[in-house]
C-alpha cells in the first residue's frame, strides 16, 4: 500500500538525515532529528547542536501533469563557518547530480523504513541556491546558511475525486466524462 501522507520534501529530509549520520556523525538533538519544519525549530534552539529547518512547495510541471516539481529550502543552523561548509558540501554534492542523485535517494527510499516511503519516485534533484550566513553579531551566537534544492517526481499515490455519477480513484489517468 502506498502512504499518502508521504511527500518528496520528507523523502528527502530523511535521506538528508542519513547522508548527515554517516558523513558527519549527527546524533539526535533532543530526542528528535535534527531536520525539523519551521515550527518545530524551538525544540533545537540552544542546544548548541548544528540543525536544518526546512520548508518547501511543489506544483504541476508544465503540460505534462504526471510529473510535478518542487523545491525544499534548508536553514542550516550552526556553531561556525566551517560546519555550515561541511554540511553544504555533503548535502550539495550528494544532491547536485539531477538524475543521479534522483536515482540514488529512489534506491536508497525503496527499502528506508521497511518500505514506507514508496509511491514518490523523484526524476531529478538539483542543489540551485546557497548562501552563506553572515558572522555572528556576538561570540556564542549561531551562523545561518540557506540552501535551496529543487526536484521532480511522479507519484503512485491515489486520491479520489469526486465526478458526476461517483467517485473515481486514480493516480495518472484523468476519467472520461
Amino acid at each position: 500500500m502506498v502512504n499518502n501522507k508521504i511527500t518528496p520534501a520528507h523523502v528527502l529530509r530523511l535521506y538528508i538525515w542519513e547522508l548527515m549520520k554517516d558523513n558527519l556523525d549527527w546524533k539526535p538533538v533532543n530526542d528528535y532529528i535534527p531536520i525539523v519544519p519551521v515550527e518545530d525549530e524551538p525544540m533545537l534552539e540552544g542546544s548548541g547542536k548544528a540543525y536544518i529547518v526546512y520548508g518547501y512547495a511543489e506544483n504541476n510541471t508544465e503540460s505534462d501533469y504526471e510529473i510535478r516539481r518542487g523545491s525544499i529550502s534548508l536553514r542550516i543552523v550552526a556553531s561556525s563557518f566551517g560546519e555550515i561548509g561541511s554540511i553544504v558540501s555533503t548535502i550539495s554534492r550528494a544532491l547536485e547530480n539531477e538524475d543521479r542523485s534522483a536515482e540514488n535517494v529512489n534506491l536508497w527510499s525503496t527499502s528506508a523504513l521497511n518500505g514506507q516511503l514508496r509511491g514518490i519516485r523523484l526524476t531529478t534533484i538539483d542543489s540551485i541556491f546557497v548562501e552563506t550566513g553572515e558572522p555572528p553579531e556576538k561570540e556564542g551566537d549561531t551562523i545561518d546558511c540557506i540552501m535551496t534544492i529543487s526536484f521532480k517526481y511522479i507519484s503512485r499515490q491515489t486520491v479520489i475525486l469526486p465526478v458526476d455519477g461517483g467517485l473515481w480513484a486514480g493516480t495518472f489517468e484523468e476519467p472520461q466524462i
